[in-house]
């Protein structure tokens, strides 16, 4: 993420534990598996429980997808990582309560458990849900990452512009969907060209005959139609489907979050010093940004914060200079 440096982070050094505190980290997505490992090179000792078979969250949903494929690197380097280290205990299959939590007594709870996709269209062109949809029409992106592949021909409603949308159409055409792309955006996939993939995707989405129609956003999702409305005229065009995935905006799967919250007069008595949410969990962003979020957390657990700090730039100073103290 170009924080280390900013943030005076050694790429192979981190202080050592301060207490002999036990972590509990729910979730073992990019952000608790970074979390557990960093913790786990502090010394502390860590117990990481994970609600489903295999270790990896949104990495091993997003990588089932064959474009997205070797970023199964982020999760696989630090799963073997992590089984090597004495100080980690590791559960898959093990979905926690707040009752559960509470019980098992940890001093410090970090909630890693993700976020999922909206299924109701809102994102950054319809700020609020669509209200005509046919409910059998829509499948959610993960759906389609766990190898659900809807037949016929499939829209792709991408209100996300980054990398998902187009990944999910070529996984799709490449299992024989007639895939329609849709985007309110004046072009597929544009974050890309800030990640230099955008090329690669627009070449890949024609060879496999993918058909795009950018500028319009969704008016009504019915039974085997979608009809959609352009962003400039606000025309409406009837598009026949047999399915919707929506990749819009993301919400956060925090509910365990809020019911530890509201048993905090407890926490005092199971041995609990706090409960913090990290990652999608806190806020949904980039695999990128989850795994960064996994290390602040565990780098900054008991230790003195500065809030302050600057945006410190490479040419700010000259090679040598010492960075000076923030002037509150």
């Amino acid at each position: 993420m170009g924080e280390e440096w900013r943030k005076g982070w050694h790429p192979e050094k981190i202080p050592p534990a301060v207490s002999k505190n036990t972590v509990l980290v729910l979730g073992g997505g990019p952000s608790g598996l970074e979390a557990a490992l960093a913790l786990s090179n502090r010394s502390y000792e860590v117990t990481l429980a994970e609600a489903g078979e295999k270790l990896g969250g949104r990495v091993l949903q997003e990588t089932a997808l064959k474009p997205l494929r070797q970023w199964n690197r982020v999760a696989d380097y630090r799963t073997q990582m992590l089984s090597t280290r004495n100080n980690v205990s590791l559960f898959t299959q093990s979905r926690m309560d707040a009752t559960g939590v509470l019980e098992l007594g940890c001093n410090h709870v970090a909630i890693a458990t993700g976020s999922q996709w909206r299924l109701d269209f809102l994102g950054l062109h319809h700020r609020f849900p669509i209200s005509q949809v046919h409910p059998a029409m829509i499948i959610a992106p993960e759906k389609v990452m766990s190898g659900v592949g809807p037949s016929g021909r499939v829209m792709i409603f991408d209100d996300d512009h980054y990398y998902l949308g187009s990944a999910l159409a070529e996984h799709l055409a490449e299992l024989g969907a007639d895939v329609v792309l849709v985007t309110p955006a004046s072009e597929v996939s544009s974050w890309t060209h800030f990640t230099m993939e955008y090329e690669h995707i627009q070449i890949r989405l024609r060879k496999l005959g993918v058909e795009i129609i950018c500028n319009h956003g969704i008016h009504a999702i019915g039974n085997g139609y979608a009809e959609l409305t352009c962003v400039y005229t606000e025309s409406k065009r009837r598009v026949e489907v047999s399915a919707v995935v929506p990749v819009t905006s993301r919400i956060s799967r925090d509910d365990l979050y809020h019911d530890l919250r509201a048993r905090r007069e407890e926490w005092p008595d199971n041995g609990i010093k706090s409960v913090t949410r990290i990652g999608d969990c806190l806020a949904p962003a980039t695999i990128a940004m989850a795994v960064y979020a996994g290390h602040e957390f565990a780098r900054n657990l008991e230790m003195p914060v500065n809030n302050y700090m600057p945006f410190r730039r490479e040419n700010d100073f000259e090679v040598g200079r010492t960075w000076p103290e923030f002037d509150t």
